[in-house]
């Protein structure tokens, strides 16, 4: 084993984050509490005795805070206090920053990607009453983590855990001149860092009996890429790397006939003529979770999300024809609510279009149902094309709800099983 050696600083190239969804529940299948020799730390999470922590990919930023909750306790007779007293729990706080590829991380993270049910369904249900655990490995300074085996770097290796993590905030962005990134926020019960990478104590903690989680958890050795298999000749199969990220050239917006004055692209069948150039685009969920304590526990024992929530959209495009014969007093009638459609096209996947291969196929796809547009600014001024700012709201709704929330189809709803592609069509 190689001995600790200081570190000076840490770089992106040295920290890779792993996701467990089920934060009390075991950590590797077959309620395997532990993995002493670590055995089961590179075992597929689909196998027996499988390794449930898994690697989340892209991640372009990372930021988490602690905030203790002091209460200064004052008296009369004296001005400064005479002690303090911790009234709750720290709060915890995580957020990161990833590019959007097919969905492989919403997949990890428990959405729902099928497209035909609530993707924050399964976040939202009781199966999750404990939240997450997230883990930051960090390797020694001069190393990069991606594709490494994590044995070489021995007590060198420090492991972070964020404890009981409760999803607040989901948000897509999309715009001209940069690739569709999302970002994710947490919040958290516990935190704790050690040495190593193999059967170390989880961070959650058990809220039935007010103490630190027994569970053990290992991180897996990382891999640079995550692959999909696609048929090479009539039965061989090879593996590809997936799309490390999508270009603003394969982002398609719909907005339906949302707009009461700018002349919008409504539909796949509808003309551009006329219509706004779209030049960033914003989906975001705030939930944002209300932490619970009750008398008799020294920690808080849940965190519940905060509903009623809307779903927030934002849309900055440049000014192009009005539509005619608008008035502002019609819309307070006839104003129909419409779904609201974000599609990321995979330029590496191929769909047959009459007789030619085309890249057309959704690598990702947004639905915001039952949507109602809150205002619509226009600005112009000199040396500048005027440009329309315009911002829709929806609601986040219950599972059985298929007419309004958040809908996500993407390449990677079965996890490590993405799209076949055989003959140029997609299974």
């Amino acid at each position: 084993m190689s001995q600790k050696k200081p570190r000076n600083v840490t770089r992106y190239n040295n920290q890779l984050l792993y996701f467990c969804f089920n934060a009390e529940d075991y950590h590797f299948n077959n309620d395997q509490k532990e993995d002493i020799d670590g055995s089961f730390r590179n075992i597929s999470y689909l196998d027996c005795n499988g390794n449930r922590v898994r690697q989340l990919h892209r991640i372009q930023s990372l930021q988490y805070s602690v905030n203790n909750n002091w209460e200064q306790l004052n008296q009369f007779g004296q001005l400064a206090r005479f002690d303090a007293a911790m009234s709750t729990n720290p709060d915890i706080t995580l957020d990161f920053e990833y590019i959007l590829s097919d969905g492989y991380n919403e997949n990890i993270m428990g959405f729902i990607l099928d497209g035909k049910h609530q993707a924050l369904s399964k976040i939202m249900g009781n199966s999750n009453n404990s939240g997450s655990n997230i883990f930051l490995g960090v390797a020694p300074l001069g190393h990069s983590i991606g594709g490494a085996d994590l044995s070489t770097f021995g007590d060198s290796f420090t492991s972070v855990g964020f404890g009981n993590a409760f999803f607040s905030q989901y948000a897509v962005t999309a715009e001209v001149g940069s690739v569709p990134k999302a970002r994710v926020s947490f919040e958290c019960f516990n935190i704790n860092s050690k040495y190593g990478y193999q059967n170390l104590p989880s961070p959650a903690v058990d809220v039935k009996r007010d103490c630190v989680s027994d569970m053990k958890y290992s991180l897996p050795d990382t891999y640079e890429n995550f692959l999909y298999p696609k048929l090479k000749g009539l039965d061989q199969i090879e593996y590809k790397n997936l799309i490390g990220g999508v270009r603003p050239s394969d982002i398609k917006i719909y907005l339906g006939n949302s707009a009461v004055f700018s002349k919008l692209f409504d539909s796949p069948t509808g003309s551009r003529s006329g219509c706004a150039s779209i030049q960033g685009f914003t989906i975001n969920l705030p939930m944002g979770t209300t932490k619970v304590n009750k008398v008799g526990s020294v920690l808080g024992f849940y965190r519940s999300l905060n509903f009623p929530s809307k779903i927030e959209i934002e849309v900055n495009a440049i000014m192009s024809d009005l539509k005619q014969s608008k008035n502002v007093m019609d819309s307070l009638c006839n104003q129909e609510p419409v779904d609201v459609v974000l599609e990321l096209l995979d330029c590496k996947s191929l769909m047959m279009c009459e007789t030619d291969l085309e890249n057309r196929t959704a690598s990702m796809r947004f639905v915001v149902k039952n949507v109602s547009q809150e205002s619509e600014a226009f600005s112009s001024n000199i040396g500048d094309n005027k440009s329309v700012n315009l911002k829709f709201s929806g609601s986040i709704a219950g599972p059985e709800d298929d007419k309004n929330g958040l809908f996500i189809e993407a390449k990677s709803f079965m996890p490590d099983r993405p799209r076949v592609i055989s003959w140029g069509q997609p299974l």
